[in-house]
């Protein structure tokens, strides 16, 4: 007979933010997708803006954007070390410098990526298991 399997090890995951390894020895600390923080925030902002985010149109798809890159800033990318650079000036981490970063939707997606990547959000819950 098998021993089982622990679904709670399985499946659970922390919302706590990760460093995540760019290039140049560049982390961004991203914090999970849909985290407590990013759903309660996408909950108002979409009450505020139903209308708008509900027609199917050019100003529902801005919207959509201005609300990505709101949340994102809020509640996903949380800070970043290393050499950042937008447009040749040197960034330190702040929430307007992140939203400015997340306008670029190249960047937008990469962040997206790293924050739906539930495998290492759920690494970090084991290691941190292993150290109690």
């Amino acid at each position: 007979m098998s021993e089982g399997i622990d679904i709670f090890n399985e499946f659970a995951v922390t919302d706590d933010a990760i460093y995540v390894p760019y290039a140049n020895g560049t982390e961004f600390l991203i914090a999970r997708s849909e985290n407590s923080k990013y759903n309660s925030l996408a909950a108002r902002f979409y009450k505020q803006h139903k209308r708008t985010l509900d027609a199917n149109n050019a100003a529902a798809e801005a919207k959509t954007t201005e609300m990505m890159i709101y949340l994102y800033s809020e509640a996903i990318l949380l800070g970043w070390k290393g050499g950042v650079k937008y447009k040749g000036e040197t960034l330190a981490y702040s929430k307007e410098n992140a939203k400015k970063l997340l306008a670029l939707e190249g960047f937008r997606d990469w962040v997206a990526t790293q924050a739906r990547d539930t495998a290492a959000y759920k690494l970090v819950q084991e290691q941190e298991a292993e150290k109690n």
